[in-house]
């Protein structure tokens, strides 16, 4: 007996699957991004080195917002340019007499801290046409109400006020 002929397979032979493609890395290039959007936010801010930062206290005088290296804060008569017209002046009161922190805009948009500052506190007056971001946001050091003001060419442009223990108020100006 013999065995009967084979018929073909109906079907060609498979194919072994294909290798999937390599994907590329897309991290290296996110991360380049970031990098360089940072460099230009650094660029167009002008990197912040800027130490001319004062402010005027409550007695009238201007005091560094930035200690030298003495630790002692530099004191000047204030002058009318508080409110002349051209200027942008930040104010902060409150019932504590003292402001954990204060942080505000100057001029070219640089922003600016200054720490446990006694109340009430006046920044130096800043070109208006250079401030083209304006806001001021101060911590309370204790209890009771804080209050700011934006004062443009003399005039309040913005103000508010905040109450509690630490409370936190800002004030945010018209841009330009």
């Amino acid at each position: 007996m013999s065995n009967p002929p084979q018929q073909p397979y109906p079907y060609p032979p498979q194919q072994p699957p294909q290798p999937p493609k390599k994907k590329r890395r897309k991290w290296p290039w996110v991360l380049l991004a970031i990098v360089v959007v940072i460099v230009i936010i650094s660029v167009a801010s002008g990197g912040g080195d800027k130490k001319d930062d004062t402010t005027t206290n409550a007695s009238g005088t201007v005091a560094s917002a930035a200690p030298e290296a003495t630790g002692a804060a530099v004191a000047q008569p204030t002058t009318k340019a508080d409110t002349a017209k051209g200027t942008v002046v930040y104010e902060v009161t409150a019932d504590s007499g003292e402001a954990n922190n204060i942080t505000y805009f100057g001029e070219n948009a640089q922003q600016s801290q200054a720490n446990g500052v006694a109340l009430p506190w006046r920044s130096k007056p800043f070109s208006k046409s250079k401030t083209t971001i304006k806001g001021v946001t101060a911590q309370n050091s204790g209890d009771g109400t804080i209050s700011c003001k934006i004062i443009v060419d003399g005039k309040v442009q913005a103000e508010n006020s905040s109450e509690g223990q630490y409370a936190v108020v800002s004030c945010n100006g018209k841009l330009f």
